[in-house]
């Protein structure tokens, strides 16, 4: 005697195939294609998800960029000699570590050439663990090359012309957003092609005792740009090239504003 096939009530329903009365082959052949059919429009749905995901980062990667900033250690060299990873700074020692920081492309009234801004350091992990990384260098231009946007540490066997050269002009206020670099700048060195340092680039850095400014044209101060840098009383117009701050850009420091001016020392 052949017995009936039975597929749970709810599943019935949902297929529209009836429990009962039945041959067996029909009800779990149709029973299984629609349980298939089902599937596979669930699995579409996750795999265009997945790609949805995947173009949005691709577009954001394309706005921004990953660059490097030079730290001094007196820890000796790291890695078994020098970082070539400065594209703009060569400072009279060999005890580098490259830092990493986003930027973005941005246009400048008035200017030409190509410009970007520089945002948020962000440590490497256990490779500066431990490591007495002390003195700040921000590049003056980043090199990216043309077609990949890759930024390039170096142009050793570089091409003229596979590469686009863009200057640092501004410094946003996030530049710090990774707590755990605010404990190592001692000093800070702003590199000759900024002109604006957003509002709280630099607060809050408890170990910072001395700003060199190398612009050559005036560079802009926003509000609290420095501010409870308490160990801050060194600041250095190195060029002459001027600088503006806000009356509350070294509030909390040991740096005198009078009347729109720093006390430079």
């Amino acid at each position: 005697m052949q017995r009936e096939t039975h597929i749970p009530r709810q599943h019935a329903k949902e297929y529209n195939v009836p429990v009962r009365n039945q041959g067996q082959r029909c009800a779990r052949r149709e029973y299984q294609r629609r349980k298939y059919a089902r599937m596979t429009s669930l699995r579409k749905n996750k795999i265009a998800m997945i790609v949805a995901i995947i173009v949005l980062f691709a577009v954001a990667v394309s706005a921004t960029g990953v660059s490097y900033a030079v730290w001094i250690s007196s820890d000796g060299p790291i890695g078994g000699g020098s970082s070539k990873a400065s594209p703009s700074v060569t400072p009279d020692s060999n005890n580098v570590w490259a830092k990493y920081f986003n930027y973005k492309e941005i246009t400048v009234e008035g200017l030409d050439g190509k410009y970007v801004e520089i945002s948020t350091f962000y440590t490497d992990g256990e490779n500066a663990q431990g490591l007495n990384l002390s003195d700040l260098y921000i590049p003056e231009v980043i090199w990216v090359e043309k077609g990949s946007g890759k930024v390039l540490a170096t142009l050793d066997g570089v091409s003229k012309n596979a590469y686009e050269t863009y200057n640092v002009y501004r410094i946003t206020n996030s530049i710090f957003a990774d707590s755990s670099l605010k404990s190592l700048p001692v000093t800070i060195h702003i590199p000759a092609s900024v002109c604006e340092i957003d509002a709280a680039a630099f607060a809050g850095l408890p170990n910072l005792k001395a700003v060199y400014f190398e612009n050559r044209m005036p560079c802009t101060l926003g509000a609290y740009a420095f501010a409870g840098c308490s160990s801050l009383e060194y600041v250095y117009n190195v060029r002459n090239g001027g600088v503006t701050p806000d009356d509350t850009s070294f509030v909390g420091t040991q740096i005198n504003v009078i009347d729109g001016q720093i006390k430079f020392a």
